[in-house]
């Protein structure tokens, strides 16, 4: 009688570890996880744009409104109430009264706008360094499974 061949008495090697993801699978995974990391720093450097935009355009209105309140105040206000203190003063001890109440509505609206914009510059994003972070992380993941395989 002639012997069949027989099959190999070793199963193979997917059949050995039964709930352990093949590694296509493995590769599938990682690709989906790094696309969603590279989305969401997308999401969130886009998000701290926006707020940094918005931060930086309340600091602008305020320094408008600062400076619109100067330009005005030193026409209409300056003639008026220059006329009235002349009547108790000297004309220019009325005028350089004048002046320093104006500059100081200016200085009291310009410095909370200075710093709403420098709140705004300290907010800017910087996805580079997230993802340089995330990039770190999953080397060493991805070394650390190397490892890991190699052992067993």
């Amino acid at each position: 009688m002639t012997q069949q061949p027989q099959p190999p008495r070793t199963p193979p090697a997917a059949a050995s570890r039964p709930g352990q993801p093949s590694i296509g699978e493995l590769i599938n995974r990682i690709s989906e996880n790094i696309t969603g990391l590279v989305k969401g720093e997308i999401e969130l450097a886009r998000a701290k744009a926006l707020r940094m935009a918005n931060t930086a355009g309340v600091g602008a209105a305020l320094l408008t409104v600062a400076a619109i309140a100067a330009l005005f105040g030193l026409g209409f206000l300056l003639s008026t109430i220059v006329d009235l203190l002349a009547m108790v003063m000297p004309v220019w001890a009325a005028k350089l009264l004048v002046a320093i109440i104006l500059f100081a509505v200016a200085v009291a609206t310009a410095l909370p706008g200075r710093d709403k914009l420098r709140e705004a510059k300290a907010d800017k994003p910087e996805p580079q360094v997230r993802l340089r972070e995330d990039v770190d992380a999953v080397k060493k993941a991805v070394a650390s499974g190397l490892d890991k395989g190699g052992r067993q």
